[in-house]
């Protein structure tokens, strides 16, 4: 008994051996596949390829870690394999039956390019190897931030969501308000070596063929390094002399966005940035809020009219006010006249060197405010525009109509909706005070002059940047100055979207 025991345990040990790792007999899953992808991320060390064997057949799984989630890889693809009975005869048969629902990750891909599938596992899929080929899953498990409420712009009559840094969740949020197939996504790989996803949004049958198919060529043929800022897009999108104004809509609401294609608009929306773009741009939409539709239109009309004359205020009034103190006092009326030159007695500077002091501070106190954290800004700015200020007035370093007018500029410059605009606004201001220190009114009128010449000149996409206050028609700039009611303004702009598509916005 003893003996037999014996023999049939040495058979036992024997037939192990066959079956056991000795096994090199079988090739290698897709050994170039494999081996090309060794090289291409070599030295990374969040590459990850685990062997794997389904019966007979050798396979290889690889993925990335951080951007393939390990708890689908194995609840979605290691699990149900475990599960496939294992009568395949070959591997051109199990890829087949993976490919069909063996598998139950989504959205499996057929790949033999090794590039290819490099791009896949660097998007967040997991690659699984099997004779001269692969399949590779979506089990994307980056870490994503909520949608939270806007901070840029905030809500106060409208949704109360914003864009994420998650390409296909910004997506999302526009589809659940445009549930239309009209509504076409084209994507395109940006930069050499980021390969961000970015994709152009528009509303098929609404949005102008020239529009779309412009955006689209100028995408294919865009060759950066990388997309990491909102403006590495803008700079090379806009045109070659772009100025300080901005060129394209940007917004961080995915209703305003919505509504931007509806108008006739063609959106862009970028994997890793929060906000979308949309164009063309124009000079009175960038004065326009996403509230103007929630509220009564002469309640909407009564705060873009507030918003322009803001817009003016803070471009104007300080080198209108060193044109009149400097070179043309005869204009201030006499009792205001006498109480600046009292306040301006004592005080050891001229009027330019104030202007432009005060400006300089005032950018600076408010740079520091948007560094700085949110306490400590608050806490910047109040020692500077109260304690600062009040004891420079105090002490006859500066004059109080100097204060006054850079603060009411400054003010007026933040109710301005976008914040690019704001910027172009703070620089032009700066370049018109220059002027009318140099000549005086004819300095100010000049650089006016050249300023609406270059506004006029400027287009977005073949739309001019003032439109519709330049488009040639007779209701052209009551449209741009003022809010008008769904009943009295049904059709689209012919600008966005042509005639023949100008149906009920």
């Amino acid at each position: 008994m003893a003996f037999i025991m014996k023999r049939l345990w040495k058979t036992f040990l024997g037939i192990a051996d066959i079956f056991s790792a000795d096994e090199p007999v079988s090739p290698p899953a897709a050994p170039a596949l494999l081996s090309q992808l060794r090289r291409d991320f070599s030295g990374c060390a969040d590459f990850s390829c685990q062997s794997v064997r389904h019966g007979g057949i050798p396979l290889a799984l690889c993925w990335v870690e951080g951007l393939a989630s390990g708890e689908q890889i194995a609840r979605d693809v290691l699990r149900p394999l475990r599960q496939l009975p294992m009568d395949s005869a070959d591997a051109a048969q199990l890829m087949l039956r993976l490919s069909q629902g063996g598998i139950w990750a989504v959205a499996p891909q057929y790949r033999t390019d090794a590039a290819q599938l490099g791009q896949d596992l660097l998007q967040g899929r997991c690659a699984l190897l099997c004779g001269k080929g692969a399949l590779s899953f979506d089990v994307n498990g980056q870490v994503k931030r909520g949608v939270q409420d806007p901070k840029l712009e905030r809500a106060v009559l409208g949704p109360r969501d914003s864009f994420t840094e998650t390409y296909r969740v910004n997506t999302a949020l526009v589809r659940q308000r445009l549930r239309s197939s009209e509504m076409k996504i084209r994507e395109f790989t940006v930069g050499r070596r980021s390969r961000t996803r970015v994709g152009l949004l528009y509303l098929d049958g609404i949005a102008r063929e020239e529009t779309v198919e412009a955006l689209a060529g100028q995408l294919e043929t865009l060759c950066i390094d990388g997309v990491t800022a909102i403006g590495d897009l803008e700079s090379y999108l806009a045109p070659a002399v772009r100025g300080a104004f901005p060129q394209f809509l940007c917004t961080e609401r995915p209703d305003r966005f919505s509504r931007f294609l509806l108008q006739g608009r063609v959106g862009i929306l970028c994997d890793g940035l929060p906000l979308g773009l949309c164009a063309p741009c124009s000079l009175p939409e960038l004065l326009r809020v996403a509230e103007d539709r929630a509220q009564h239109a002469l309640v909407s009309s009564a705060l873009l009219l507030l918003r322009y004359a803001a817009l003016l205020l803070s471009l104007l009034a300080p080198a209108l006010y060193a044109a009149v103190a400097m070179y043309h006092p005869e204009m201030i009326p006499v009792e205001l006249l006498q109480s600046i030159i009292a306040a301006k007695q004592f005080v050891p500077f001229s009027t330019a060197a104030e202007l432009l002091g005060m400006l300089a501070a005032f950018e600076l106190l408010q740079e520091a405010g948007l560094r700085l954290p949110e306490a400590a800004g608050t806490t910047v700015s109040i020692i500077g525009t109260l304690i600062v200020g009040q004891s420079a007035v105090e002490a006859r370093v500066i004059s109080p109509i100097a204060v006054i007018v850079v603060a009411l500029s400054g003010i007026a410059g933040y109710t301005l909706p976008n914040q690019q605009l704001g910027s172009a606004i703070r620089l032009w201001r700066f370049l018109l005070v220059l002027c009318a220190v140099a000549m005086g009114m004819f300095g100010f009128m000049a650089g006016v002059t050249v300023l609406l010449w270059r506004l006029c000149g400027m287009e977005c996409v073949g739309v001019s940047y003032l439109y519709p206050l330049t488009d040639g028609e007779r209701h052209g700039l009551l449209r741009g100055l003022l809010h008008f009611p769904i009943s009295m303004n049904a059709h689209r702009s012919p600008a966005l979207c042509g005639e023949e598509q100008r149906r009920q916005a």
